[in-house]
């Protein structure tokens, strides 16, 4: 019995089981009894997915915590970046599509620093500082590589229609100044500069696994949209401009 357990869990079929799990652990939202949730159903589904992707215990508290929804979560608006489609599009439904990232408060384009002939800037590929993957920064002109590829995670799966909708799984790819594909990359790696604190985002060009993957969840009353990984939440809206 024990062989045949080993064996099926070896079995890819298992793997494709126990991510797909993982995938709905991330979109799963606690809703308040009062707002129309049900607790009891919360708390036995919740459990139901921790054991069929064979989750521990402390993994289990990271999914919880991004179930639940705080009170000053969606007034962060240093937080929030604005999303422009490069098509021009004020919506540009279909995946594969590329987008421009931009923080809200700050006004600047993410990216990543490669040459720029009108501004005579070059990069190296600068290192990021804990990681060392590919260093991502924030610039007022939309100079580098700040074009971002929105890249569908579910496209294999049986119901699939090729366009963007809400809790969608998605990566976010870019290109270095080798003209080598890279993904947006966020973990629980931290630095520090002048007593600050901040969390590290890097690209690379390594397998693709959690941090790497984003989900799109839409906040109505803000008309929001927003980025989730495992590890960092990042708050993104439509630019209407």
């Amino acid at each position: 019995f024990e062989k045949l357990r080993k064996a099926l869990k070896e079995d890819i079929f298992f793997m494709v089981f126990k991510n797909t799990n993982k995938i709905k652990l991330r979109l799963l939202k606690f809703i308040l009894d009062r707002e129309g949730g049900e607790s009891s159903k919360f708390i036995t589904k919740f459990r139901r997915l921790c054991r069929d992707a064979e989750i521990n215990l402390q993994e289990q508290k990271n999914y919880l915590y991004l179930s639940l929804v705080f009170v000053n979560d969606l007034f962060d608006l240093d937080a929030l970046w604005k999303i422009t489609f490069t098509s021009g599009k004020e919506l540009d439904p279909y995946i594969d599509t590329t987008i421009y990232l931009r923080h809200n408060n700050s006004g600047n384009f993410l990216g990543i620093p490669n040459y720029n002939q009108k501004l005579q800037f070059v990069s190296n590929n600068y290192k990021s500082p804990v990681t060392e993957h590919l260093e991502v920064n924030c610039g007022l002109f939309k100079y580098g590589n700040t074009i971002w590829k929105l890249n569908n995670c579910d496209s294999k799966l049986e119901n699939y229609q090729g366009y963007l909708k809400s809790n969608d799984i998605i990566n976010l790819g870019n290109t270095d100044c080798n003209n080598q594909q890279v993904f947006l990359r966020s973990h629980d790696f931290q630095f520090t500069i002048n007593n600050d604190t901040f969390q590290e985002v890097a690209c690379h060009n390594e397998r693709l696994g959690g941090n790497d993957e984003w989900s799109i969840e839409p906040i109505k009353q803000y008309k929001l949209y927003m980025l989730l990984t495992t590890k960092l939440n990042i708050r993104i809206f439509l630019d209407k401009m």
